[in-house]
């Protein structure tokens, strides 16, 4: 784990390049389930989409929260600080995933948001997503789902900490991740690069760096996956899957 080091957020705002409608991940996420007429009301909802360089922060933990965050391209990930100081991961976030979910009930963004490579987000403002609820009944449908989706990872995650070996953990979290890259490619993928690196990957599921490079070598060993840096090939996705409990 590593302490929190000041660096300002780098945003560049920029042009819509392409329309919800045409957007390569937009099954994933908030305008799933609308029509041609809804789908223009939500771009014009969609009003800007930020660009982050790896490192940039999107927001901190106690900024006031205004907006959602689809991921578009890249990749996020969300920490907090322990009362020693310490980072503690909460989330990686994909394409067509949505950050920001949790700032909902109290107004205020919970944790800090960075980005793990170049990423592209689409920003919803969240009052006017509201606003919106009532001549778009898909939306609040959507967002219903994708809390629920959260609520899901987070049990998940809950149960992989709590009551799995390490192995266990390596497995899940790998079977898992290509799981949710694959929805967004749309099949099954033989391979994942990894945005995070094994010390965040130690963090979020409670093991050492050590730890956790010793048991992506046990999986190597076994035939299950190859690994060349933060390449992951999935030789074998039903070993892993039969490693997950879950």
């Amino acid at each position: 784990m590593g302490s929190l080091m000041s660096s300002p957020a780098k945003i560049q705002t920029v042009l819509p390049a392409a329309s919800c409608e045409n957007c390569g991940v937009r099954r994933l996420c908030l305008p799933v389930a609308l029509d041609a007429k809804d789908l223009d009301r939500m771009e014009e909802l969609v009003r800007a989409r930020p660009r982050l360089e790896r490192g940039d922060y999107l927001y901190w933990a106690g900024d006031a929260f205004n907006s959602l965050y689809a991921v578009k391209s890249g990749a996020m990930k969300t920490f907090g600080i322990t009362s020693d100081g310490e980072e503690q991961l909460t989330g990686f976030f994909f394409p067509g995933e949505v950050v920001g979910l949790d700032a909902i009930d109290n107004g205020i963004y919970n944790c800090n948001a960075v980005a793990l490579a170049d990423t592209q987000l689409c920003e919803i403002p969240y009052a006017r997503l509201d606003d919106l609820g009532d001549a778009l009944p898909a939306l609040p449908r959507e967002l219903t789902r994708i809390l629920s989706r959260e609520l899901l990872a987070d049990c998940k995650m809950l149960t992989m900490v709590g009551r799995m070996t390490a192995g266990q953990r390596i497995a899940c979290f790998l079977f898992n991740l290509s799981g949710r890259l694959a929805d967004h490619n749309g099949g099954e993928i033989e391979h994942i690069e990894l945005p995070m690196s094994r010390e965040d990957i130690a963090n979020y599921l409670g093991l050492t760096i050590e730890t956790v490079s010793r048991k992506l070598g046990e999986l190597k060993k076994q035939g299950l996956i190859g690994v060349a840096g933060r390449r992951v090939d999935l030789l074998d996705r039903d070993g892993l899957a039969e490693i997950c409990p879950f």
